[in-house]
C-alpha cells in the first residue's frame, strides 16, 4: 500500500512511471514520423527571385507583328558593344530622367541603411555616395563609347512637376558631360520638395520631343526610379507613342522595390511597334565595383541591338539619321 511506502520507494515509483510515459511518448512520436505523409502543396515563389516570364501576347492594334519582346541573348558587354556598332549606329544622345517623388524617403530601408535615397555625403556632396549618384556615375563611365555630345538631364515628381511635368536641372540647356549632370544633381536634391505621384509619361513624352527636335537622331532615355507607377495608363500610352521614333528606354529601379510588376510591366504593353522598353533592378548588383558595373551596363544595353534593327526594319532609324548621329 502506498502509505507503507518510504520515501525513497515513493521517488522509485514515480521515476519508473516518468520513464514509462517518455518511452511510450518516443515510439509514439516514431510511428507518427514514418506513418504520415503530407500533401504536397506548391511552393511560393519568392517575388526577388522570380525571373521575368514573357507573357503571350495578343494581337498588336498596329499592322506591325512587334509586340513580341526582345530577348536577352548577350553573355559579356563586348558581345552586345559588337552587336550595336553591326547595327549601324555607334554614338547616340543621352537623356537622363530622375525620380524626385517623396517614396525615395524610406526605399532606402534595406538597400542604403535606412537613409533616404537622395541622401548627399554630409562633407563631400560631389563624392559618388547615394544610388543615384552611382547610377549616374556608371553611366558616364560605361555609356561613354556610345553617347555623342551633351546630355539633357530632367527631374520629375516633385512639388512642382508632380505626375505632369518635367523640370531641365540645367535651366533650358543640356549639361555638357557627366560631371555637370551630378553637379547640378546635387543642387537640385537640396533645393527640391519631394512629393508625387509617380508617373514616367512625362520623361517619355519630353524625350520624344528630343528626338524629334533632333531630326530623328538615335536616343537613349535612362530613367533612374524608386517605385512603380501609381497608374499605368498615361506611362503605356507615352511608351506606344515613343515607339515611332529612335528612342530606345531604360529604366534603372533603385532602392527596396518590391520590382515583379517593373520586371513584368514590358509584357503587359499592346501597341507598340516594337519593343523599347528594358528595366534594369540595380541593387541585385550588388557592391560597387568594376564587375558588378560591367554587369549593369551589360543589363541596360541587352535590348538595344534588336531595338536598332527594329527602327532600321521599320524606316524608324533612316539611314541618313543614321549618319548624322556618327
Amino acid at each position: 500500500m502506498m502509505s507503507s511506502l518510504l520515501p525513497k520507494e515513493i521517488l522509485c515509483h514515480k521515476m519508473d512511471f516518468g520513464l514509462l510515459l517518455f518511452i511510450v511518448a518516443t515510439l509514439t512520436g516514431y510511428l507518427m514520423y514514418y506513418t504520415y505523409h503530407p500533401v504536397a502543396s506548391k511552393p511560393e515563389v519568392d517575388p526577388r527571385n522570380r525571373k521575368s516570364r514573357r507573357m503571350p501576347r495578343s494581337v498588336s492594334n498596329t499592322s506591325q507583328d512587334s509586340d513580341t519582346a526582345n530577348p536577352d541573348n548577350f553573355l559579356s558587354l563586348h558581345d552586345v558593344t559588337q552587336a550595336i556598332l553591326k547595327a549601324g549606329v555607334d554614338k547616340a544622345k543621352l537623356i537622363i530622367g530622375f525620380d524626385l517623388t517623396a517614396s525615395n524617403e524610406w526605399q532606402g530601408r534595406c538597400t542604403f541603411g535606412r537613409n533616404s535615397l537622395h541622401k548627399l555625403h554630409p562633407v563631400r556632396p560631389a563624392q559618388v555616395y547615394n544610388p543615384y549618384q552611382r547610377v549616374i556615375s556608371i553611366i558616364g563611365k560605361t555609356f561613354q563609347p556610345f553617347i555623342q555630345g551633351s546630355i539633357w538631364c530632367y527631374g520629375f515628381g516633385d512639388l512642382l512637376t508632380q505626375d505632369h511635368s518635367v523640370h531641365n536641372i540645367n535651366q533650358d540647356k543640356p549639361c555638357k558631360d557627366i560631371r555637370e549632370v551630378l553637379s547640378r544633381y546635387n543642387e537640385i536634391v537640396k533645393e527640391c520638395v519631394l512629393s508625387g505621384p509617380t508617373s514616367f509619361a512625362p520623361i517619355i513624352n519630353q524625350s520624344i520631343r528630343l528626338v524629334e527636335e533632333s531630326g530623328h537622331q538615335f536616343h537613349i532615355l535612362v530613367i533612374i526610379a524608386d517605385g512603380q507607377m501609381e497608374e499605368e495608363a498615361p506611362t503605356i500610352s507615352a511608351l506606344v507613342s515613343a515607339s515611332s521614333v529612335p528612342l530606345s528606354i531604360i529604366l534603372v529601379g533603385v532602392g527596396d522595390g518590391p520590382w515583379p510588376v517593373m520586371q513584368e510591366f514590358d509584357d503587359h504593353i499592346r501597341g507598340r511597334k516594337f519593343d523599347n522598353f528594358q528595366f534594369v533592378d540595380f541593387s541585385s548588383f550588388g557592391k560597387e565595383n568594376k564587375n558588378s558595373e560591367t554587369a549593369f551596363t551589360l543589363a541596360a544595353l541587352m535590348e538595344i541591338p534588336d531595338q536598332l534593327k527594329s527602327m532600321v526594319k521599320l524606316g524608324i532609324l533612316r539611314e541618313a539619321s543614321r549618319k548624322e548621329s556618327h
